[in-house]
């Protein structure tokens, strides 16, 4: 929304739409809703604010899935395995504290198109979960390049 501030929607998402999907989901409009999803990022929706959105979306029964450090280092990993996520795209810029946060976490990553530094988390026991979908500034088409990710 125009003018609005990364606190604003927050408190929106927080206060008037979570609570809007849990009485949807209490009278039986929504059977099939599983996951909470939120972009985590500098200077778009900081780490703070991420944590607020998805342990809100957790109290409903929600799996944590979000998406974080793309384009900087922001804490976005050490926060999603301290909230139990379930998955965390992008991470092409996770440090080495987020690494060890990860280990033993399932994550899905998408920086096969960007040309970001490799980070072998696979080192360190992180599971990585390969797959793909359509995503119009990562798209693949063909599952071998997917099987190749992570791996080198």
């Amino acid at each position: 929304m125009m003018g609005s501030t990364e606190e604003s929607h927050v408190k929106l998402i927080c206060e008037e739409m979570l609570p809007a999907i849990e009485k949807a989901k209490s009278d039986g409009e929504l059977h099939n809703l599983e996951n909470i999803d939120a972009f985590c990022e500098k200077n778009v929706v900081e780490v703070e604010n991420t944590k607020k959105v998805m342990e809100e979306g957790k109290k409903l029964g929600l799996a944590v899935n979000f998406h974080a450090e793309e384009l900087t280092n922001i804490g976005g990993a050490e926060m999603g395995a301290a909230i139990g996520a379930r998955a965390m795209s992008h991470l092409e810029h996770i440090s080495a504290e987020g690494i060890e946060a990860m280990a033993n976490k399932t994550f899905r990553r998408n920086a096969y198109g960007f040309a970001q530094n490799h980070v072998p988390v696979w080192i360190r026991g992180v599971i990585v979960a390969l797959g793909s979908d359509f995503n119009p500034n990562a798209y693949c088409f063909a599952m071998p390049m997917i099987m190749h990710l992570d791996l080198e």
